[in-house]
């Protein structure tokens, strides 16, 4: 079986497109856990603390949220 340079070439690409999709997958599967784990942080902080403000340390760096509380209702 004789394979053209054209054959080996388009090969290539389809190779280097699925490994591409592959690491991108990984990529996000990543970061979706590591913003999982600082949702879970922040809400447990913003649960049981009174302070007004927070400071989370995220994948895309520190947030601050400022927490208000209505006690009229």
């Amino acid at each position: 079986m004789k394979f053209s340079i054209r054959d080996l070439l388009l090969i290539t690409v389809i190779v280097a497109v699925a490994l591409g999709w592959l690491v991108d997958r990984s990529r996000l599967a990543a970061r979706d856990v590591e913003w999982e784990k600082c949702f879970s942080k922040a809400m447990v902080s913003l649960s049981f603390e009174i302070a007004t403000e927070h400071t989370f340390d995220t994948p895309n760096g520190v947030w601050t949220v400022n927490r208000t509380r209505d006690d009229a209702r």
